[in-house]
């Protein structure tokens, strides 16, 4: 056997063991109605969707989340205003969720409306129960728990 047949008869035999993890992952992407996901599919293990974020930017911004056992236990979100952008993160724990949302600007605008040159201008954090009763922290202008909940599932079936 040539060299290069021997390179290919490995790398096609490496692919294949590695296709054939044990640890079982599912990643399914959402369409339009991302909160009536195809009847909360049942999770295996580790489960990530993304979900269309409705009713915060200006464009079809997404977020994504990630479920543990069924229950979500954190998410993150880029929401794009006309002139900034917002970095969104949640964290499910056992009693209480953290949202934090970090706020950007563009320094200058370029001739197709995009620039790499960003500049923060807020950053929050504050702390709710599952039921909504906020606690710690700066409380965004945008009652984000209230999206969540009613565009996210917060537990598979």
């Amino acid at each position: 056997m040539n060299v290069m047949k021997r390179a290919s008869y490995i790398l096609g035999c490496a692919m294949a063991l590695l296709s054939c993890k044990e640890e079982q992952s599912d990643e399914k992407v959402s369409s339009d109605n991302a909160w009536a996901v195809e009847e909360n599919v049942a999770p295996r293990k580790d489960t990530t969707i993304v979900y269309r974020w409705e009713g915060i930017g200006t464009e079809n911004d997404e977020a994504t989340v990630y479920y543990s056992g069924g229950k979500i236990v954190r998410g993150e979100a880029m929401v794009y205003g006309a002139t900034d952008k917002s970095d969104i993160r949640f964290e499910f724990e056992d009693e209480k969720i953290i949202i934090s949302r970090k706020k950007y600007t563009h320094k200058k605008r370029s001739e197709h409306g995009k620039s790499d040159d960003i500049e923060l201008i807020s950053k929050i954090e504050y702390q709710t129960d599952h039921h909504g009763n906020y606690s710690d922290g700066d409380r965004a202008e945008d009652d984000f728990y209230e999206i969540l909940k009613k565009q996210i599932p917060f537990e598979l079936k």
